[in-house]
């Protein structure tokens, strides 16, 4: 996976969290941050290191509610799987 399709992921994350609204806000903002960890990590600047237990954040920001939301689980499970792909 390239970082286009990370970026297409991500995309999808952030209509997902648009429809969500019985999400709690601290959920929303734990998702909110580490999405835009990832969009830094991804960004033009190589020399960035990596966001401290990003992919640890990303699992335990789904684990609360990957049965009322499985659609915004699997696209998650997609970003997890491209980072440990890219190496991150």
């Amino acid at each position: 996976m390239n970082q286009d399709h990370l970026k297409e992921l991500l995309e999808q994350v952030h209509t997902e969290l648009g429809k969500t609204e019985q999400l709690d806000e601290s959920t929303k903002a734990l998702l909110g941050d580490v999405v835009e960890d990832i969009d830094i990590l991804i960004g033009p600047d190589e020399n960035k290191d990596e966001p401290h237990g990003l992919i640890d954040r990303l699992r335990e920001a789904t684990h609360d509610f990957e049965d009322d939301y499985p659609e915004l689980t699997k696209t998650i499970g997609n970003i997890i799987t491209a980072l440990s792909r890219m190496g991150i």
